[in-house]
């Protein structure tokens, strides 16, 4: 397993696109609800194979992400071979991005902004699926350019 399986709910959001990677592999349905009765390794095995796809192909298509923590907000912009991030830190705790903002765009003394590029490491999605697991989440570009404009470079 590359990634991490997927939780029985996100499955459940799924199962039109698990049949189809059945259908794909060549698995009809009564194969493989033998399959999970009968050889539970080889099932569980499926399952793996998906999440690692439906995974790989969720951290393809991310391009930007944030992380949010009461007095720091990250948001980067994931390139094919770096990372760039451009981030806000307050003297102060939030308790949304939302008024961290606005104490930012009010009152820009109070934080420190800085910015940073570098390669991936290990590599791309592995990066980018570690920053998921330990809080970021997938967005658009709108606060990265935004932050990535209002941020002066030393």
């Amino acid at each position: 397993m590359k990634y991490r399986l997927l939780k029985q709910e996100e499955l459940e959001g799924l199962k039109d696109e698990f049949v189809q990677f059945l259908i794909v592999n060549g698995i009809e349905a009564d194969h493989w609800n033998t399959l999970k009765t009968e050889q539970n390794e080889k099932a569980q095995g499926i399952i793996v194979s998906f999440s690692d796809f439906i995974l790989e192909s969720i951290l393809n298509k991310a391009r930007y992400l944030e992380f949010f923590s009461g007095n720091t907000l990250l948001a980067f912009k994931c390139n094919p071979s770096e990372i760039e991030l451009a981030g806000i830190e307050g003297k102060r705790d939030y308790i949304s991005i939302e008024e961290l903002m606005k104490d930012f765009v009010d009152n820009p003394e109070r934080f420190t902004g800085f910015k940073q590029k570098k390669e991936y490491q290990p590599e791309r999605n592995m990066e980018l699926f570690n920053m998921l697991e330990s809080g970021a989440v997938i967005t658009d570009h709108i606060l990265f350019d935004y932050m990535d404009t209002v941020i002066i470079d030393d």
